[in-house]
């Protein structure tokens, strides 16, 4: 087995960190993979290896191996440039990439304590990840709840995918000053902005289930208060 490590550090070695090698074609792998899959046992032949099961997960690790190469010399190509290099991304930019973040915001001049802001949000079958930012010129009580219920939705909150040449809309939907029938079941309650009446932003990230009703309720502890209200959701399959 000391002997198939050698081997793939070689392979490794030479075929994937190589600096004056010709990348391999965008057509033809499996020529190419086959060539070099030869060669690799060929090798261990010759040093008498005759692990017949070490030989299966060596031509499987080279398959992998060849699949990262192509990837690492697809990332040089797509620049221009002769050498493999490495292009790294965070996740986030990613899915914006694949247009799969969605932005919703909202803003309100004039929200008084006897008349609290709500937003409802509405899952449908997809798994949502929520990420959602509120300021205001004042503390406000801010109250999230799961599971409740709403005789009328309110005003639709428009859903704009952060990948603009992306076509692609969400399933999660955005109400706000919906007619709350229930509440439902309190998720947290948190003061921002504490007794001084300062001015804050509040930040929460959440998952939520499919099929779900939420509501945020943001009550002012004094009148007039300036509120904004911005959400970025990300869904995948539960």
């Amino acid at each position: 087995m000391k002997k198939i490590f050698t081997i793939l550090i070689l392979f490794i070695s030479i075929n994937l960190f190589a600096q004056n090698s010709d990348p391999l074609p965008r057509e033809g792998y499996g020529t190419t993979e086959t060539i070099l899959r030869a060669i690799i046992q060929n090798t261990i032949k010759s040093l008498r290896v005759h692990d017949t099961e070490a030989l299966i997960r060596l031509d499987s690790a080279l398959v992998s191996l060849s699949n990262i190469k192509r990837t690492i010399e697809f990332a040089a190509s797509a620049d221009g440039n002769d050498k493999y290099s490495f292009r790294t991304i965070d996740y986030e930019q990613n899915k914006i990439d694949e247009g799969k973040i969605f932005t919703i915001s909202d803003y309100d001049a004039d929200v008084d304590s006897t008349l609290p802001k709500q937003y409802l949000i509405i899952t449908d079958t997809m798994r949502t990840n929520l990420y959602y930012n509120i300021s205001a010129d004042k503390n406000l009580l801010i109250q999230f709840y799961e599971n409740a219920t709403a005789s009328d939705s309110g005003s639709v909150l428009t859903s704009y995918n952060n990948n603009r040449i992306s076509g692609g809309t969400t399933l999660t939907k955005f109400y706000s000053d919906p007619t709350v029938t229930d509440s439902g079941t309190v998720v947290y309650n948190f003061l921002s902005g504490g007794l001084n009446n300062q001015p804050f932003i509040k930040s929460s990230r959440l998952i939520l289930k499919p099929g779900t009703i939420y509501l945020i309720v943001a009550t002012p502890l004094l009148n007039n208060t300036k509120l904004s209200f911005i959400a970025e959701i990300y869904e995948k399959n539960p």
